[in-house]
């Protein structure tokens, strides 16, 4: 809650994006070098705003089911903060704001590029991920970039793959990367990452694969997320909480028994187990209600604005998921098993079935390109450092 110059006061929503006040001539003069209007998905991911920020500044509308926006009259009105400009700093910020954007569209297209040609190559990976860490300043927006690459719908398995590998690498690198804010990828992509993993395991879930193909893709995903448990990149239940959103959908709680589907009801005599019932209780109790967003963003399981319904549905997935899996899995991701009174210790041995040298040439049952492919290091190694170029995690320790 806050108030202008005039005494009005307003409520900014938690966890909304609104334009900071040197965002907004950017924006204006993005828009208007763009032709008078933009995607406001395209502008999600260039400056980090929604569209509820962007409507008190800008025209919205929709066109051909998509929404765009543009200079004039705000879509909804917005309390003016009092604060008088004159028109020679105006003009200083918008010179200011068209080369800082015209910088980070630069950036974008490049990102965006290497991403849509990106494969599990591994000169290719390293590329992309070399130039990630030299713009390291944009990093938000490149981190929005990375997220959302992994949340298109036809994703080949080869792209899908290559996109997890070079988030991977981009955060491991990062840690020890001289580049400025180099450091900001982990914090980013640590809020951005539950979403984005929600909407890749649609697509590694897909139906219509051979089973071969499936199996090695999911082993493939999980050594990402067992990497970065032993990198402790992220809180040490973070990984489990992806492998969570991407393994399994999240299912609504249902109460009655009529009107659900066989599934439905084979989920509910699951919940019956008396283990799984104090933990789904717990989390369903009104009193720990306010803890669970927190509780969900510490399990990757939730960003920052999530609201705290949404956080206990999650939480609630996670405990099944969880319960349901297979015990060595269990153990490996830090989770306490049924009935065992002190946290399971983590090993490094890697789950399911691991990937021989085959299996990295042949990882998708059909034979891939003659380059070299990426795989996960079986144990951290040393960040590389922008003179080694090519010589990262994925490659230095095979």
């Amino acid at each position: 809650v806050s108030s202008n110059a005039a005494g009005q006061v307003f409520v900014k929503l938690v966890g909304e994006a609104s334009p900071a006040g040197g965002e907004v001539p950017a924006i204006d003069a993005y828009l208007r070098k763009a032709g008078g209007s933009e995607r406001v998905s395209r502008l999600a991911v260039l400056f980090g705003v929604d569209e509820a920020a962007l409507a008190r500044h800008f025209c919205i509308y929709e066109e051909n089911g998509r929404k765009y926006a543009s200079p004039g009259k705000a879509s909804g009105s917005a309390p003016s903060t009092g604060n008088k400009r004159s028109p020679a700093t105006d003009k200083i910020d918008t010179v200011v704001s068209e080369s800082s954007v015209l910088d980070r569209e630069r950036e974008l297209k490049e990102l965006e590029t290497q991403l849509a040609g990106l494969t599990r190559a591994r000169w290719r990976i390293a590329k992309a991920m070399v130039f990630c860490l030299d713009s390291a300043e944009s990093a938000p927006m490149l981190s929005r970039a990375l997220a959302k690459s992994l949340e298109e719908a036809d994703l080949t398995i080869d792209a899908g793959l290559a996109r997890i590998f070079l988030i991977s690498d981009i955060l491991h690198n990062s840690a020890l990367s001289s580049s400025r804010g180099a450091t900001r990828y982990r914090s980013n992509l640590q809020e951005l990452l539950p979403s984005a993993c929600e909407q890749f395991g649609f697509w590694l879930r897909g139906k219509g694969r051979q089973s071969l193909r499936q199996s090695r893709s999911e082993a493939a995903v999980r050594q990402v997320l067992d990497c970065w448990r032993e990198w402790s990149i992220f809180p040490p239940l973070f990984p489990a909480g992806l492998e969570a959103l991407l393994f399994a959908e999240i299912r609504e709680d249902a109460g009655d028994q009529k009107g659900k589907s066989s599934r439905d009801r084979a989920q509910s005599d699951h919940d019956s187990d008396s283990d799984l019932q104090a933990k789904l209780a717990h989390w369903r109790d009104p009193g720990t209600a306010p803890r669970a967003p927190y509780a969900a963003r510490l399990r990757g399981l939730a960003n920052s604005s999530l609201p705290a319904a949404a956080c206990v549905l999650r939480l609630c997935h996670f405990e099944r998921f969880w319960h349901s899996a297979d015990p060595a899995r269990r153990q490996r991701a830090g989770i306490r098993s049924p009935g065992e009174g002190e946290k399971a210790c983590i090993q490094r041995e890697w789950d399911g079935e691991s990937l021989s040298e085959g299996d990295e040439r042949d990882v998708d049952g059909e034979p891939l390109f003659e380059e070299e492919q990426w795989s996960p290091p079986a144990s951290p190694a040393p960040a590389a450092s922008h003179a080694d170029v090519g010589l990262w995690p994925g490659i230095a320790s095979v």
